[in-house]
């Protein structure tokens, strides 16, 4: 019986250390089975930019995040950014060839780097034991000029790279731009709009973003371009309503001419009639010269707080009419009142405002009460009382009549027929025409 115990027990000793022996033979053969992170290194003397990963090992399944990051001047793309597979000779697990990674190899937004703009990039690590190594080439950028045209004489305008370099030539494509605009008086001007277009072309602008208080920025495009800066002013308490067509003007700076007005300067005095004459389109936009007293005129009615573009202008333009940037105690002469020159004793002007000289007036001795406005040139209507004559009876109507025979109570623009109606019912015709 003993001798049969003791049997049994050599022979289960003998299976469980033969088991033991064929696990550890097993595993020796294929290596530990324990799941290890791989490797993931970036190639070192990368030249003209930089390549990062957010963790230098990974499990499988996990995902790694590439980050790369040309030099200034440089750029690099998805096929630029080069990843090597190497095999663990040492697990049995691994396959023969490395997997490919081209279904796994996701951009994270534009695939394009940049020095302003880096572009980024994840994989996903493989099931088997690997290591990973990441390289890039980066190519040179095209490089072209900024011709910054100023705004107005007085204020600062400057423009960078975001390298902090200034504005000029040999801008790469794809640079980040910054453009400033400090303003001298910032209570009379504000910034509208930085444009930025190519060749001087309009049809071809370039985007701008407004990153407020006078910052602008835009990406350098594939070719040369011209950037203006644009400042908006006030035409300070210039205003047109229905009653009043006519507005003086006297300002320190140069300034388009609005749309949907005309611009005159006064040149003299016939019949007791303001002869004056066009801010003219030749200008190519018009402008209103600074300091220089101008007149304003508006058909139809306009927004109490008025603003233009300032500009860099010449001209050769002069004026009678008198005026200050400031208030100021004005000596016997006309101002406009509705759509004439009324003569008024010395009295406050407003800033901004202007005035007619008595001495400007031949025979300033017997200076009339009111001075008419006529645009050379042309017969314009600017008020019923222009076209009432002495003792003629009142007036009961007036309507326009156009070439094509509309009828209005304004003129059209063009040629047409004015119709006076009187109240005795007899009628007169005159000719008027209206730019």
């Amino acid at each position: 019986m003993n001798r049969l115990f003791t049997s049994v027990g050599v022979r289960i000793f003998a299976l469980i250390t033969l088991i033991s022996f064929s696990t550890l033979a097993a595993e020796a053969q294929s290596g530990d089975n324990t799941a290890q992170p791989c490797p993931v290194e970036v190639v070192a003397n990368i030249e003209n930019g930089t390549v990062t990963v957010d963790k230098t090992e990974a499990m499988a399944g996990e995902t790694v995040t590439i980050t790369v990051t040309p030099a200034y001047g440089y750029a690099a793309t998805s096929s630029d950014v080069n990843i090597d597979l190497t095999i663990d000779p040492g697990n049995s697990r691994a396959p023969h060839l490395a997997p490919a990674l081209g279904e796994t190899f996701h951009p994270v937004g534009d695939a394009r780097a940049t020095h302003d703009f880096p572009a980024t990039y994840t994989f996903t690590m493989p099931e088997y034991p690997l290591c990973v190594s990441i390289s890039a080439n980066f190519s040179k950028l095209p490089t072209y000029s900024v011709i910054w045209v100023p705004g107005m004489t007085g204020h600062e305008l400057r423009m960078s790279t975001s390298n902090g370099g200034y504005w000029g030539g040999d801008i790469p494509e794809g640079t980040l731009v910054t453009v400033t605009i400090r303003m001298t008086n910032p209570d009379d001007f504000f910034v509208e709009r930085v444009f930025v277009a190519e060749n001087d072309n309009r049809d071809n602008e370039v985007e701008t973003t407004d990153l407020g208080n006078g910052v602008y920025t835009f990406i350098m495009p594939a070719f040369d371009i011209v950037v203006r800066g644009f400042e908006k002013a006030y035409l300070h308490g210039v205003r047109f309503d229905a009653n009043n067509h006519w507005a003086t003007y006297y300002g320190d700076y140069c300034l388009e001419v609005p749309d949907g007005v005309q611009g005159y300067v006064v040149t003299g005095i016939t019949d007791n009639e303001l002869q004056l004459e066009l801010l003219t389109a030749d200008d190519n936009p018009p402008f209103i010269p600074r300091k220089m007293g101008v007149l304003l005129y508006s058909e139809t009615p306009m927004d109490e707080v008025i603003t233009t573009e300032s500009r860099i202008a010449s001209w050769d333009y002069t004026s009678m009419l008198k005026g200050s940037l400031d208030d100021m105690e004005m000596p016997a002469g006309y101002v406009l009142y509705g759509d004439k020159f009324y003569l008024s004793r010395p009295g406050n002007l407003p800033a901004h405002r202007c005035y007619l000289p008595l001495d400007s007036v031949p025979s300033s001795a017997s200076a009339p009460r009111v001075l008419k406005i006529h645009r050379l040139g042309e017969e314009i209507v600017t008020g019923i009382e222009e076209v009432i004559t002495t003792g003629a009876t009142d007036v009961a109507s007036v309507k326009y009549v156009s070439i094509t025979g509309a009828v209005s109570d304004r003129p059209f623009s063009g040629v047409n027929v004015m119709v006076i109606t009187r109240a005795d019912g007899t009628t007169e015709t005159r000719k008027v025409v209206k730019p």
